[in-house]
């Protein structure tokens, strides 16, 4: 076979594969789509949450925020499994584990440098708030997909 007729042999055979690779990428896609697009619900529910927590029950700051995130945190794990990952195969006490080890490290990394930054820096609470959970928002959608909702 020359080269000229192996080019064509490998691009027939893309050609026929290629609806399985645009599957592959729009079905990983979508996913990634319901993960952001709920983690900005999420963050807007957690953020008020926070902020009702601190202005009109007057929790403190820290506590505000680990309140708002333990009530999050089970509303997540519902939408993780039913509606962004769509795994509801895999047992359910087997993701609930694996999604509370990692919301876990997540959330206990997210306190650890709220509460550093909030109360030893003593940057607004509210900004503080928005970059924390901003970039454990980007690293949560990885390890949960190659973690826990692996379908």
């Amino acid at each position: 076979m020359d080269g000229r007729t192996r080019i064509e042999s490998l691009k027939d055979a893309h050609n026929r594969m290629g609806w399985l690779s645009t599957l592959t990428k729009w079905w990983h896609q979508e996913r990634a789509q319901r993960f952001f697009i709920w983690s900005g619900i999420s963050f807007v529910t957690n953020f008020l949450l926070c902020v009702l927590f601190v202005e009109v029950f007057l929790f403190r700051k820290d506590l505000a925020f680990a309140s708002s995130v333990v009530i999050v945190f089970f509303i997540n794990f519902a939408a993780s499994r039913y509606y962004i990952f769509n795994d509801s195969s895999t047992a359910i006490g087997t993701q609930f584990l694996g999604f509370l080890v990692g919301s876990i490290g997540f959330r206990l990394a997210e306190y650890i440098v709220f509460y550093w930054l909030v109360n030893r820096l003593e940057l607004n609470y509210q900004v503080v708030f928005v970059g924390v959970t901003g970039v454990s928002m980007v690293s949560k959608q990885l390890f949960y997909r190659l973690s826990v909702f692996k379908r």
